[in-house]
């Protein structure tokens, strides 16, 4: 690379990157994030009837459990394909260059989030367990850190072993 001041700059440029890339994904997911335990408890106690939905209702107990499994069913959805994307995504960065990579997670993420602003509250499940799977595929969170990390190394290569584990946070 070049001299200690060019790297330098070029570290910091990543690492601005890197906040800015953390804060549009938590923008492009949180903007209309839900509780979504509580959407599913609610959803559980309407279809069963269980008015008011609280815990001392009778049929509480069989809502809460229905949504537990179907929130389990939902994490899963939304985190094992967007962990298995992860290796896409570096290969798609790799070869196409890290800024690429990095758009994919923060498409997805407002996708979802125009899903979950789009979809209405009395909406299947299935339907958002759909726009979860759909949206999972482009990386997610994950996706977005490791783009950011290998674009931090790139810029990092020859640079004393010593000094480049302080720009990882080491």
């Amino acid at each position: 690379m070049g001299d200690k001041d060019e790297i330098d700059v070029d570290v910091r440029a990543v690492g601005r990157m890197m906040m800015v890339t953390q804060f549009l994904y938590w923008v492009s997911t949180a903007s209309t994030w839900a509780n979504y335990s509580e959407m599913f408890i609610q959803r559980e106690c309407d279809k069963r009837g269980v008015v008011p939905c609280r815990k001392d209702s009778p049929g509480y107990d069989a809502s809460n459990d229905a949504a537990a499994d179907f929130m389990t069913t939902f994490t899963l959805v939304m985190g094992v394909p967007a962990l298995l994307t992860c290796s896409l995504i570096g290969v798609i960065g790799d070869t196409f260059g890290r800024k690429p990579a990095l758009l994919i997670p923060f498409a997805c993420g407002l996708l979802f989030s125009a899903a979950n602003a789009l979809l209405p509250a009395s909406a299947q499940h299935s339907w958002l367990l759909a726009a979860a799977a759909i949206t999972a595929l482009g990386g997610g969170q994950y996706a977005s850190v490791h783009v950011s990390f290998a674009a931090l190394a790139d810029v990092t290569t020859g640079i004393d072993p010593n000094v480049r584990t302080r720009y990882f946070g080491t």
